[in-house]
């Protein structure tokens, strides 16, 4: 990955308070890695506030991303805090998979330095209550956004959903993806009424645009990609979380009910379970299957505009904003009910179709229901609908809101 400037962890910032009336406020947010499709709301953010991103590391050992550095319009600090890779499993869903933990012992220093208005910090960890930590002795008011569902954490340790109801009890407002991550925040003790929701989007703005003029394109681009028939797209780790081997069964049994020409799959990403897909298309030779691995957000573009259906059967998943990408570029899409986004953005038969992937029968009629339904891309009035509510100026204007509202209630203070 690309070395990006970042200030040194030995530099002075030589930061003052701004919370003066009249002046921007400045704005602390707190998160594990510098992901790319953050970096449009930290910027629009960063036109509302005078805004200092802190990452525990700039990319994570799975993580491939190349980062524009270029005008961020915020600053970045990299605190350089250690990280922990482990295997979690879901031993109820029949997965496991290498994940990082990030150790955030640099937090509070830092905080000290920056010396912000309001703490935002993006989980419900060691950098959260080094966040609650640092509001307390300052009287400084910390948002917590917590993007879980009841679902993704159902396997949590009791004595973990304890710590978070401690930390819940300590901020000043919530931040949650949508009504999942809602619910789960409720269930920690957290008060509806100090909850904004929809604190998540990417770039929509572009990404339209950009699917909108390689449209033209799109014959001389699935001829490229030699696809023929109806073309479903995966984008997503490869990974059993995403419910991949359900899926490739899943897409045999259609294989073996239909002839291969009236069908072919797209596979973007990496993983442990790169290897199935091999496996998998070396065992249907008839069907054309397409697997470029891991590619930057920009390379998806062509198949966005090459494909009929996205496919995402996660098994579990807070809000992947993969699902929000693929309703923006067009694509109507399988939902899972395991999917976080699903209550927001599944509309039955105008953004796409709902299964449980566990449920064989109900992946089959779903899969053989979009092998012959009309080739018919989501309509223009819903994906602008979409597009504009989860642009990222929309969620900087909606965090922007709930920062005056956490700054115009002082935070708990002992």
């Amino acid at each position: 990955m690309r070395r990006i400037p970042v200030f040194d962890r030995d530099t002075p910032l030589g930061l003052t308070s701004t919370s003066t009336a009249g002046l921007r406020p400045k704005v602390a947010l707190l998160t594990n890695m510098l992901a790319p499709y953050r970096i449009s709301f930290y910027r629009a953010l960063g036109e509302l506030v005078e805004l200092t991103v802190l990452v525990d590391t700039l990319s994570e050992s799975n993580r491939s991303w190349v980062i524009d550095s270029e005008d961020f319009g915020f600053r970045l600090i990299e605190q350089r805090n250690r990280v922990h890779e482990h295997t979690y499993q879901r031993t109820d869903l029949g997965f496991s998979e290498r994940a990082s933990l990030h150790l955030s012992e640099k937090t509070f220093s830092w905080l000290r330095r920056v010396r912000p208005d309001v703490v935002i910090s993006l989980e419900l960890g060691l950098r959260s209550f080094w966040s609650l930590l640092y509001g307390r002795l300052h009287s400084v008011p910390v948002i917590l956004m917590h993007e879980g569902t009841p679902h993704t954490q159902g396997a949590v340790p009791r004595t973990r959903k304890i710590w978070r109801r401690l930390l819940i009890s300590d901020a000043a407002r919530y931040w949650s993806n949508g009504l999942e991550s809602t619910a789960l925040l409720t269930s920690y003790g957290a008060l509806k009424g100090r909850i904004d929701e929809a604190m998540t989007g990417v770039d929509t703005t572009t990404l339209r645009q950009q699917v909108e003029s390689l449209l033209q394109r799109r014959s001389e681009l699935r001829s490229s990609m030699q696809l023929s028939g109806t073309t479903f797209l995966y984008t997503g780790s490869l990974s059993g979380r995403k419910g991949l081997p359900q899926y490739l069964a899943a897409l045999s049994r259609l294989a073996g009910r239909s002839s291969g020409s009236l069908f072919s799959v797209i596979f973007v990403g990496s993983g442990e379970h790169a290897a199935y897909i091999a496996r998998w298309a070396a065992s249907h030779p008839a069907i054309r299957c397409v697997a470029p691995g891991f590619l930057q957000p920009a390379e998806l573009l062509p198949f966005y505009v090459a494909a009929d259906w996205g496919v995402l059967p996660t098994l579990e998943d807070n809000w992947p904003l993969a699902t929000l990408e693929m309703l923006i570029a067009g694509l109507p899409q399988l939902f899972s009910v395991y999917n976080g986004a699903t209550p927001e953005l599944h509309r039955e038969g105008i953004t796409g179709v709902l299964i449980d992937p566990l449920d064989e029968v109900a992946f089959d009629r779903a899969l053989q229901s979009m092998l012959t339904a009309d080739a018919q891309r989501v309509a223009p009035d819903v994906i602008a609908e979409y597009a504009d509510f989860y642009s990222a100026a929309a969620q900087a204007r909606r965090a922007a809101r709930s920062i005056r509202q956490a700054l115009a209630k002082p935070a708990p203070c002992s």
